[in-house]
């Protein structure tokens, strides 16, 4: 994939996770997140093949700001109450 399409890839991303937060799934529709980032539909799929593929790189990229926002800080902390209180945000 060239940088481009990395670059335009995580732009997509980016706006579906804000997407995903505001509503959940049912709220991240190909029409919904074409038009939140400027896109037609089938210029989604020029990036996914599938809307199952862009939830499954939504859940991948929910997981990789969960751990580099919450889990890694948390481990930082010391430990104890600090490290149990950063933990609980991965819950919610």
């Amino acid at each position: 994939m060239s940088q481009t399409g990395r670059v335009t890839r995580d732009r997509i991303l980016d706006a579906g996770l804000g997407l995903l937060s505001a509503s959940g799934f049912a709220g991240v529709t190909i029409g919904v997140l074409a038009n939140h980032v400027g896109m037609s539909k089938s210029g989604l799929f020029a990036h996914f093949k599938s809307k199952e593929d862009i939830d499954i790189a939504l859940l991948e990229r929910m997981v990789d700001v969960a751990h580099k926002h919450v889990v890694v800080p948390a481990m930082r902390a010391q430990e104890g109450d600090s490290t149990r209180r950063e933990l609980v945000w991965l819950v919610y």
